[in-house]
């Protein structure tokens, strides 16, 4: 056992959310998603996404923090 373990450090990390705002960009197969994730710069192959499909993008990634704080107060309403 490490000694974070046995101190219980980081123990709750596991439940800090993990969402990103994306963008689709493709298909790998039927049910596997091609995300972009402009603030990390990065294209992700996923599954389990939630699609909004009222939002585009824009161009602008000023606004991606903005999205994401409204996306993620949607989600939490909704539960």
């Amino acid at each position: 056992m490490t000694l974070d373990a046995q101190l219980k450090k980081k123990r709750l990390s596991k439940l800090d959310p993990q969402a990103h705002i994306g963008y689709l960009v493709g298909y790998n197969s039927t049910n596997i998603y091609r995300i972009w994730i402009p603030y990390k710069g990065i294209i992700i192959s996923t599954r389990d996404i939630i699609f909004n499909k009222k939002t585009f993008f824009n161009g602008k990634r000023m606004d991606i923090l903005k999205d994401l704080h409204a996306e993620l107060d949607t989600l939490i309403k909704k539960i």
